[in-house]
């Protein structure tokens, strides 16, 4: 069976899951995560990074890598469209999701207001408002105007594809600790992720996580 080293809460993982579950692929999840890696890990990935995949043939590190390779092996539902002007949208979006969501949605919220409290230590709202009312507020905005030109519930094409798992996937841990984007600030992209909140995919995969995903303050 296809094996997944990582954990449910991390956008990365998220993606590779959600992207196996649309495939209808079975998968074993095996806990990995800074502080906690199996022995040898480093092995697998040199990076010491999550998530990395392994399967009977291959083992993988980093989530594109691994969402591409499994898109070639399992190929009758492609979360990549092979169109090329389809395909590279999806892939920009991904990389922006991989880079600046990584950074507002993670970096400096899921991980000050989860990660540090965690561990015994105390978030830094100051460097999280800071966050919220700047950077995070330039990535809402470029989302906004690209799901305002959305030609269906997707961002991309008419149907659900790794653009929509990468996005989505950190604006699930943004909820999860508190946040969620103004409607009247971005109306466009609201809608679309509560399109995607409703999307089978998604509802799926949030009801799977509710029973140990952190519950918001207040």
């Amino acid at each position: 069976m296809d094996t997944i080293y990582g954990a449910y809460l991390s956008p990365f993982v998220r993606k590779v899951v959600l992207t196996m579950e649309y495939k209808g692929v079975p998968f074993k999840m095996i806990n990995a995560a800074p502080g906690m890696f199996p022995e040898g890990y480093e092995i697998k990935h040199p990076l010491k990074k999550i998530p990395t995949f392994q399967d009977e043939q291959v083992c993988i590190p980093d989530s594109s890598v691994i969402c591409q390779y499994l898109d070639d092996k399992y190929p009758e539902m492609k979360v990549i469209p092979i169109e090329p002007v389809l395909k590279s949208k999806v892939l920009w979006l991904e990389e922006f999701s991989d880079s600046k969501l990584a950074e507002t949605c993670g970096g400096a919220l899921f991980f000050q207001r989860f990660m540090k409290p965690l561990f015994g230590k105390e978030s830094d709202e100051v460097m999280v408002e800071k966050n919220l009312n700047g950077p995070m507020k330039d990535a809402l905005r470029y989302l906004d105007g690209v799901c305002a030109e959305r030609s269906s519930a997707f961002i991309v094409g008419d149907g659900v594809s790794l653009a929509d798992f990468s996005i989505v996937s950190h604006f699930i841990n943004a909820k999860y600790v508190g946040y969620e984007p103004d409607a009247n600030e971005f109306p466009s992209f609201c809608v679309y992720l509560k399109d995607m909140y409703n999307e089978a995919n998604f509802a799926k995969r949030i009801a799977a996580e509710e029973k140990f995903a952190p519950k918001p303050k207040g």
